[in-house]
């Protein structure tokens, strides 16, 4: 199967992975063969996350350091890493079937997510933005605002709770709230306490695309 052809107007795209041993070069060079012709490769390793987290804002370095699963540690980072640098996402146990990230693709959007149909969720397996993209940063201000204690602890909503965040920010993008607060995905059905006013607010979007 033949990779996509690649295209000088979508620019240089970085396939990033982040696992405790560097993946195997069989199917680092598989998921590459999905992609663009000339995507780079990016591994990162615990200690590259931890860096990096370390250069973020401190209530960011804080949730980090309090989050007792590695899920949602990395959870974390690639929220924030994406949305300073842009790139696509892809984890470690999640593989590329078919070569559908296109050079129209990619050229097209500003971000792309994958819908979950068994969980009614996104999946954060692979995501592909842009950097600046909104709906990462402020997924990860939400995870602060509602604390560690949302993501500690036992069942299955613990995995699933920063996807809800994620998915709400995505669905106030196609669908915005009215000017008077009514309307779009009101997050106060998932957060204890409002947002503060956003910190770190981006200036961007203007397509977004979820399949």
């Amino acid at each position: 199967m033949s990779p996509p052809e690649s295209s000088a107007a979508s620019g240089a795209w970085t396939l990033h992975q982040t696992s405790r041993e560097p993946l195997p070069p069989a199917l680092v060079n598989w998921s590459l063969s999905q992609l663009l012709v000339g995507t780079r490769y990016a591994w990162h390793s615990d200690k590259d996350v931890e860096a990096f987290v370390l250069t973020q804002p401190r209530r960011f370095q804080t949730l980090f350091a309090q989050l007792v699963r590695i899920e949602h540690r990395i959870d974390l980072w690639r929220y924030l890493y994406l949305h300073q640098r842009g790139g696509i996402y892809l984890d470690e146990d999640n593989v590329l079937v078919g070569p559908a990230l296109d050079a129209g693709t990619l050229d097209s959007i500003d971000a792309a997510f994958v819908y979950d149909a068994q969980f009614g969720n996104v999946h954060n397996g692979l995501l592909v933005a842009r950097a600046g993209s909104p709906a990462l940063l402020a997924t990860a201000e939400s995870m602060v605002a509602l604390g560690p204690e949302a993501a500690n602890g036992g069942g299955v909503r613990r995995f699933q709770y920063n996807l809800r965040l994620l998915r709400a920010e995505l669905e106030n993008l196609i669908e915005p709230p009215d000017p008077d607060g009514s309307g779009g995905t009101q997050l106060a059905e998932l957060l204890p306490t409002p947002l503060p006013p956003r910190r770190d607010s981006p200036v961007f979007p203007r397509r977004c695309s979820a399949s």
